[in-house]
């Protein structure tokens, strides 16, 4: 089982509200975020007005990662799969998130950068 960390909007008691101000202070003013029918949306359109990039998210955790993985660049995760050799690091096959393996041990984070932190945390114990 994953430890989600806590998003406003995914733990009750918290304002739902707040949620679209937590995503826009992480990832910018690029993304327009707003909720339709149950679902989180966070819309990117280019300058020119061409191309629009658009992704939903039952939760305002899930939007966050699918944003982090429109906003991570392909040699990020290269570079940690370069790092650390002996660990199997991913973007999960299903759901949201990244994960990484070696032998039993398996973390699971929301953002890239978070898994990057808790492999190098295990790579250090030993």
């Amino acid at each position: 089982m994953h430890d989600h960390p806590n998003v406003p909007g995914d733990t009750p008691g918290l304002p739902v509200e707040t949620a679209p101000r937590a995503l826009l202070s992480h990832y910018g003013a690029e993304w327009q975020i707003s909720t339709e029918g149950g679902a989180w949306i966070a819309v990117r359109k280019s300058a020119d007005g061409r191309h629009v990039e658009v992704h939903a998210g039952h939760y305002p955790a899930e939007l966050a990662a699918k944003l982090e993985m429109a906003g991570q660049p392909a040699a990020q995760l290269a570079r940690l799969q370069r790092e650390y050799p002996g660990w199997s690091i991913r973007h999960v096959s299903e759901g949201f998130g990244f994960e990484a393996d070696q032998g039993d041990k398996r973390l699971w984070a929301q953002t890239l950068a978070d898994l990057e932190a808790r492999v190098r945390r295990e790579a250090e114990a030993g």
